[in-house]
């Protein structure tokens, strides 16, 4: 299945959750640090996992399975599938 952001999600998303979708949607997995460096400098990699972390819970993103403190982990672009709490992904 093609991985699909929501326009209405999309829009209700933020200039750097937006940057970060755009990348993921090039069909790349990425890890704090990616998303630290394209969110460019004097980002923190605090700020980069919130905007992952909020990107996750706005059902965009998602991370793979493991340790929540694993500097390996990645997030990558949610499949569309099944219900999600957006009456629009049906």
């Amino acid at each position: 299945m093609p991985a699909v952001v929501d326009p209405l999600i999309y829009e209700s998303l933020t200039t750097e959750e937006r940057l970060l979708t755009n990348w993921a949607a090039e069909g790349k997995h990425m890890t704090v640090k990616d998303a630290q460096n394209v969110l460019g400098d004097g980002v923190d990699w605090r700020k980069a996992k919130s905007v992952l972390d909020s990107l996750t819970t706005k059902y965009v993103l998602e991370r793979k399975p493991g340790k929540d403190q694993n500097r390996h982990r990645t997030w990558y672009l949610r499949k569309k599938r099944g219900r999600t709490p957006h009456a629009s992904w049906g």
